[in-house]
């Protein structure tokens, strides 16, 4: 092996260990279970009495939010009416680290276990978690806490309704919530996310003898990147978005870019790696947003249709290319024969 080869094998390693650790960074637990793909559509219904304040529904069904408008108090009730989470008149949100509510809301199905210090007539023990009266959090009245469907009913049914009950400045409010069973979403945005993403690899393949075939590859990690972004920023930090989102995409824009240009000067084997490396990068991303394609709702401010063709383009054209560069390694890695020197006569 030569000492370029050398170099380029391990380069590829040292890149492969960095995604797997982006991976991992980006698997982290959260605070609690971010807003996901979903079919549920929940909204509020009413508050009454109508009190100062704005409240709205992230991800479909994932997380409540509560904007207060005005100088007042507001306390949201657990699961056992125990003081769960305070908006100060200041502006200033705490959360009550002795609620059991707390402790179920990290999980979408309640599946975490509730410490011995938490209690619904344990004094409060209040934490400060935002200061512009602004809160988002899971509540599991207000989405179906089954992961199998809702027995008996069929897309357009209501399949809940409830209340969440809060106290504004002393003052009982109810909070009514419904939740609506969507019908799943059109396959046809996915479909010509393929169809453009397999075009694409042709396209790389064919033009000036396969020379631009990273060139694909870049395009569409910066449009993954795009859509990732969106999707990240689109829900507040307390509902704690994956970084993969974007970390994945912003990686592989990186290595698919130095692999074009490596690619577009000519046979290389480190082009052939990053090509491999960054196809690979795209996969994941796409496979941990697999769920987008086939849920109705998808928690992003991106255009819903758009943001699935970009999926299943990055699909095509990820296993295009860690195919192609797969085998231009090998190809690559191949050694050369010596050429044969005739015996003298």
């Amino acid at each position: 092996m030569t000492r370029s080869r050398g170099l380029g094998v391990r380069f590829a390693v040292a890149l492969l260990v960095s995604i797997v650790g982006v991976v991992l960074l980006g698997a982290g637990p959260a605070a609690a279970d971010p807003p996901g793909p979903t079919d549920y559509q929940t909204e509020i219904v009413s508050i009454e009495p109508p009190a100062d304040i704005d409240m709205g529904v992230i991800g479909g069904d994932s997380f409540l939010e509560m904007a207060v408008l005005g100088s007042i108090d507001v306390v949201v009730l657990g699961y056992e009416a125990e003081p769960y989470l305070r908006f100060d008149a200041d502006g200033t949100v705490y959360e009550n680290l002795r609620s059991p509510t707390r402790y179920l809301n990290e999980d979408r199905y309640g599946a975490r276990e509730i410490p011995p210090d938490a209690s619904a007539d344990a004094e409060p023990q209040w934490e400060r978690v935002d200061d512009d009266a602004h809160y988002a959090w899971h509540d599991h009245r207000a989405h179906w806490m089954n992961p199998s469907r809702p027995v008996g009913r069929s897309p357009g049914d209501q399949i809940l309704e409830a209340v969440v009950p809060i106290e504004v400045d002393g003052v009982p409010v109810s909070v009514t919530v419904q939740s609506t069973w969507l019908p799943a979403p059109s396959v046809w945005p996915a479909v010509l996310g393929g169809v453009v993403g397999a075009a694409l690899v042709a396209m790389g393949l064919l033009l000036a003898g396969g020379r631009f075939v990273g060139v694909p590859l870049a395009l569409t990690a910066a449009a993954a990147l795009a859509m990732g972004w969106m999707a990240y920023s689109s829900v507040p930090a307390e509902a704690g978005a994956s970084l993969l989102l974007w970390a994945l995409p912003a990686t592989a824009v990186v290595v698919a870019v130095a692999g074009a240009i490596a690619l577009a000067r000519g046979p290389s084997f480190m082009g052939a790696g990053l090509m491999a490396a960054g196809g690979l990068e795209l996969v994941l991303w796409a496979w941990t947003r697999w769920d987008a394609l086939v849920r109705a709702i998808v928690p992003t401010d991106a255009p819903e249709d758009l943001d699935r063709a970009v999926i299943t383009a990055a699909l095509v054209v990820g296993l295009g290319s860690l195919v192609i560069g797969a085998l231009r390694l090998f190809e690559s890695s191949r050694p050369v024969p010596s050429p044969v020197t005739p015996a003298p006569s």
